[in-house]
Order: C-alpha cells, then sequence, then structure tokens
C-alpha cells in the first residue's frame, strides 16, 4: 500500500487562513500512526490567530506546515533515487533524480515523497560512495537502498509569513522533525530529519535508449550535430581529450541527449545544501529549455545501430557544434505523426 502526499493535499482559494491549510494537512493523516507521532508545531512569534506555525503563498502555490517529534521513532525500508527520462511539467526541473521511502512499517506510507534529511556529510559521502558513476553523470534510472533511521528535533530556519518593515521575510528557528510542503514548480519540499542512517545499496537499474525516444524528453534535451563541418568532437572533458569523432553525415542516425550533472545536487534529497549548489544544477538545466550559458554540454551519445545506454558514451560537446531539437524534430524522431 502507497500513500503519496502530493493526491491528498489540495490548494485553497486566494485568502484561505493558517486553520484551514492545517486542518486539510491533520486529515490527510487520519488514517494512519502520524498524529501518534507527530504535532503541530506551536507558540511561533508571528501572529497567527490559531497560533500554529503553518503558512500558505497563493501566489506562488506553495504550502507549509511544520511538526515535532513527540516521542521516539524507528523507521526501516529503501530508498530510491530516480534520474528521470521524461520531461516535467514545470519546464527546468525535468530530469531531476527523487527520492522515495517505502517503510516497512504499516501507517507511515506517506513518506514516499519525502526526502531524507541528515546532518552528517560523513552518511552523504558514505551514500555517493555506492552510487554509480553513471547515475552521478545524469544517466536515466534508479538506485535503491536499503536504510533505517531515528527521527529527531533538530533546530533550523523554518519559512514565516511574518515580514519585516521592507517586506522581506523573517525566518524563524524552532525544533521540527518533519516538514509538509507543496510546490507546484519546485524540489521536494516535504522532508523529515533523521540521525543514525544506516544504508546499503541492495540493486541499480539504468534505462534504454528507447526511455529517451519520447516526444517531450527529445524536446526538452534533444540535440542535434551543425552540419559545418564533416566531424564533431566528443570530448572527455571540457576542451580535453577526443573521446570520438561523430560524424556529421549521420547527425540523423545518432541520439544525443543533454546530461545534468548530478554529482552535486543530489544530496539535495538527503541532506541540506546551500542554495548556490540548487542554482548551479538550475544553470545546468537552462542550456536544454533555450538559454546557452555553458560552453560544453555534457552529452549522452548513441552511434547508429546501439540501444543499449552501457554501451553509448558519454562526453561534451562545444555548443556551437550543437542545436536544441525541436519540436517536429522530436515527432518526427519518436515516430509520432500528427
Amino acid at each position: 500500500m502507497y500513500f503519496v502526499f502530493s493526491s491528498t493535499i489540495e490548494f485553497k482559494e486566494e485568502g484561505a487562513s493558517g486553520a484551514m491549510i492545517s486542518q486539510v494537512i491533520e486529515n490527510t493523516f487520519q488514517e494512519n500512526t502520524f498524529n501518534e507521532y507527530f504535532a503541530i508545531l506551536r507558540g511561533c512569534d508571528w501572529k497567527f490567530s490559531d497560533g500554529m506555525c503553518q503558512i500558505e503563498h497563493d501566489g506562488t502555490g506553495e504550502l507549509y506546515a511544520y511538526y515535532t517529534l513527540k516521542k521516539p521513532l524507528k523507521l526501516k525500508g529503501e530508498v530510491v533515487f530516480e534520474n528521470l527520462a521524461q520531461f516535467d511539467e514545470c519546464d527546468q526541473s525535468d530530469m531531476q533524480s527523487r527520492l522515495y521511502i517505502e517503510s516497512d512499517s504499516k501507517g507511515f506510507d506517506f513518506l514516499k515523497t519525502f526526502r531524507l534529511s541528515v546532518n552528517s556529510k560523513q552518511i552523504a559521502e558514505q551514500m555517493q560512495s555506492q552510487l554509480p558513476k553513471w547515475f552521478l553523470d545524469g544517466v536515466a534510472g534508479e538506485v535503491r537502498f536499503q536504510v533505517s533511521f531515528e527521527v529527531e528535533n533538530r533546530e533550523e530556519d523554518i519559512a514565516s509569513s511574518h515580514y519585516d518593515e521592507e517586506g522581506i521575510t523573517k525566518p524563524h528557528r524552532a525544533k521540527i522533525a518533519l516538514a509538509l510542503g507543496q510546490a507546484l514548480c519546485d524540489f521536494t519540499t516535504s522532508k523529515i530529519n533523521v540521525k543514525n542512517l544506516q544504508i546499503r545499496k541492495i540493486s541499480e537499474k539504468i534505462v534504454d535508449k528507447k526511455a529517451y525516444q519520447q516526444v517531450d524528453m527529445l524536446f526538452g534535451y534533444g540535440l542535434i550535430l551543425e552540419d559545418k563541418d564533416k566531424f564533431v568532437n566528443l570530448r572527455q572533458s571540457p576542451n580535453g581529450k577526443i573521446l570520438t569523432q561523430i560524424p556529421t553525415s549521420q547527425k540523423d542516425n545518432i541520439l544525443l541527449i543533454g546530461l545534468i550533472d548530478k554529482h552535486k545536487v543530489w544530496r539535495y534529497y538527503i541532506s541540506q545544501v546551500d542554495q548556490d549548489t540548487i542554482w548551479e544544477y538550475y544553470d545546468q538545466v537552462l542550456p536544454y529549455v533555450g538559454n546557452n550559458k555553458n560552453e560544453w554540454h555534457k552529452v549522452l551519445y548513441f552511434p547508429p545501430n546501439i540501444n543499449k545506454t552501457e554501451s553509448a558514451l558519454i562526453g561534451y560537446i562545444h555548443k556551437s557544434q550543437v542545436e536544441k531539437m525541436s519540436y517536429d524534430e522530436a515527432e518526427a524522431r519518436s515516430g509520432r505523426q500528427r
């Protein structure tokens, strides 16, 4: 049985009160043991009529609520990191890694859409050492871990709807164990604070070429060779060693997919990261949605007649030698007819 948080949270019309938000959230968990272990954070220093710490931004479609842990809680289950070969509705966080917790403990299925927050660089480094290179390079697929952990209350800045005289949001510090959040176009905003995390990798699965040959995926990340020269160099690193020369005459028989490097940003799904890291991720996404900020494109190259991703090559091509695939070209490549 799975419980998907995003399918039950409802967005209210503008002007909805904090009390309404809290009621929607608390009703979500009436059928499990959520209320046995978690209590909504109270005693905020901003002026809510009900005194609860939750806010709503109607303009951006964001919703937050914060909870403390009432008694010790240990959980175990599986964590799945996914790079998705699909185009996201938000046009910029398309091929992102996602975290699911499949709990072995009855009544905690709502954690499926939460991310873990671990206050330990050592744990993050241990997990990264078990993530395969293809995943960190941004190739689509999943890596599955068996995990166990304890939930903890941790002091941190939380979102606030209290503004100073200049209209700037003032953060509020409090001890919380769980943050419930929903945003229309953002990273996963629901998280749970954990400690004593134990991990063991149990499987990994990489997708094949067919997964990339969907219209929306090709339109979002597909690249086409410029035919100004006879060959385009695929390099090991920006301006580095040449891995192979791709004949431009073969441009209709190959597949080039722009990759979003995950060596840093994957940690968002296991620990707190600074905002600069998130914007670094967006800077890498932007070239595939119409912005040519990066001089070099990191790509996944399928030569003619190669369908297994393990046989494809990962390298770099200068932006002057490729162009973004148009929607018509994406339709033609996918075999879809208008």
